[in-house]
């Protein structure tokens, strides 16, 4: 199961509020998931059709009845691609329009509009004016979740909720920053917007602020655990390429020590290079650390010592001495 069905699925067992509440649940729910559609002439009322996905659909006709004593009109479809799913259409008489902040084009609609109206901005009244208490805006918050959110991979924190107008965008956008999330609004397509969150933090305020809080705990889990083996690969990555750089420089320094007792005269050597050049010569895959303690130096003083045998083996050429 996905992130986002989780979150949808859990949302929508949440325990149905009571109230304005549960009036702005279900108006968020409906406004961002539908359409104002008149059917027939221009004596045929208005009605509000959404629609949702099958678990999101029974919450809201549960809904309908709990507050309104109302039972509305629901077909179902089922899609086959790009995946398998049932969506049912919820039809909404005029009267409960002007109670869920559905009336979007005002009383006394012009006959000559349109049928079926997706709002532009000049005629969009943005989100209900009633949402005042924090409970009301995060019962409004998690119908609109319900009709709209998706969630990314943890790794790769995005969630968005596709909004009908850049107006409503905009609202939506101020209403979460009230309630402590972070989010933006951004062009979708041509006449679809998006609000966006893209910090963790934003997320798991707004997962936990709706009720999603297990499957919130989930996306932090999953989270914590590519953060912990990306930390774990990227450590054992360096640990490789260290073992690798510790390999070849130790045979370098073998190729001096072998150079050096061939070229030079070992006698004539001084005790410091001639007891690190024997000890590298004991211990030929020793770390320069490592050889650092065997020798109980540091290994600035072991690296010097071999940088000296180094420049003796080039110099016994020239100088043809042996003695360093």
């Amino acid at each position: 199961m996905s992130l986002t069905t989780a979150v949808r699925s859990e949302l929508a067992a949440v325990a149905l509020p009571d109230g304005v509440a549960g009036r702005a649940e279900l108006s968020g729910m409906l406004r961002f998931s539908g359409v104002l559609r008149r059917g027939g002439g221009a004596a045929q009322p208005w009605t509000w059709v959404s629609t949702l996905r099958s678990t999101v659909a029974r919450r809201a006709d549960r809904q309908l009845v709990r507050l309104f004593d109302v039972r509305c009109v629901l077909r179902a479809r089922q899609l086959h691609a790009p995946r398998p799913m049932l969506l049912v259409e919820i039809e909404l008489p005029e009267h409960l329009l002007e109670p869920l902040a559905l009336d979007v084009m005002g009383a006394g609609v012009d006959a000559s509009r349109r049928q079926e109206s997706r709002m532009v901005d000049a005629d969009d009244p943005g989100l209900p004016e009633w949402l005042d208490a924090d409970d009301t805006k995060w019962a409004y918050v998690r119908g609109v979740a319900l009709a709209g959110l998706r969630l990314s991979r943890a790794d790769r924190p995005h969630c968005e909720i596709e909004v009908p107008s850049k107006t409503l965008a905009t609202q939506l956008a101020a209403l979460l920053a009230d309630l402590g999330v972070r989010a933006v609004p951004a062009g979708h397509s041509r006449d679809r917007w998006r609000v966006l969150a893209r910090s963790r933090s934003a997320i798991g305020t707004l997962l936990a602020g709706t009720g999603a809080t297990s499957s919130y705990l989930q996306w932090e889990d999953e989270r914590t655990r590519r953060a912990v083996r990306g930390a774990a690969t990227r450590g054992a990555n360096a640990d490789r390429a260290n073992a690798r750089r510790s390999v070849r420089a130790a045979t370098a320094q073998v190729e001096t020590v072998v150079d050096a007792l061939a070229r030079l005269d070992s006698d004539r050597l001084d005790d410091e290079l001639r007891t690190t050049a024997l000890a590298r010569l004991a211990n030929p895959t020793a770390s320069l650390g490592e050889l650092a303690q065997v020798l109980d130096v540091s290994r600035a003083t072991v690296s010097r010592r071999f940088q000296r045998l180094a420049a003796a083996v080039a110099d016994v050429g020239t100088s043809g001495d042996g003695a360093v």
